[in-house]
């Protein structure tokens, strides 16, 4: 059983990725617990260099979501699944990102009802006809002959 003092290395170690990745402040505290005081002494000690802002939403979440939930169907911790499917959709694509990693963040929050979500209000489906995975909301159901998003 990890001790108290491992928990919190785990913890920075998360918040490191995530600042790499571009996270926002609220985000890091949000995934790892660590206070925003704290985040922001390890790692934007230039005020100026703290993120703002999200991406407007896009297809891209389909890459993200879908991996996401692969990930935590192979048992990884949401954090983990979270950072490695956004690692993912940046091999794939093309700088600038049009998904930050706090649109994704939230992305996953509603689609596992957590961090930012009480309840899971999206889901990952898969077109019966493409076989593309797509994000939809919670209780949609397709129909074959039905166009996906990608079809």
């Amino acid at each position: 059983m990890p001790t108290r003092g491992d928990r919190q290395l785990r913890a920075i170690q998360q918040a490191k990725q995530l600042a790499a990745l571009g996270a926002r402040l609220k985000t890091i505290h949000l995934m790892t617990g660590l206070p925003p005081r704290q985040v922001q002494r390890l790692f934007f000690p230039d005020a100026c260099t703290i993120p703002r802002g999200r991406a407007p939403d896009s297809a891209d979440a389909c890459l993200i979501g879908a991996k996401y939930r692969q990930l935590r169907n192979q048992g990884l911790a949401a954090s983990e699944a979270l950072i490695l499917a956004y690692r993912a959709y940046q091999s794939v694509t093309r700088s600038p990102y049009r998904i930050s990693l706090d649109r994704a963040f939230n992305l996953v929050s509603h689609i596992d009802g957590i961090w930012l979500a009480r309840t899971p209000a999206l889901t990952v489906l898969t077109c019966p006809g493409c076989g593309c995975e797509f994000i939809a909301a919670i209780g949609t159901t397709i129909h074959p002959g039905e166009a996906c998003p990608f079809c």
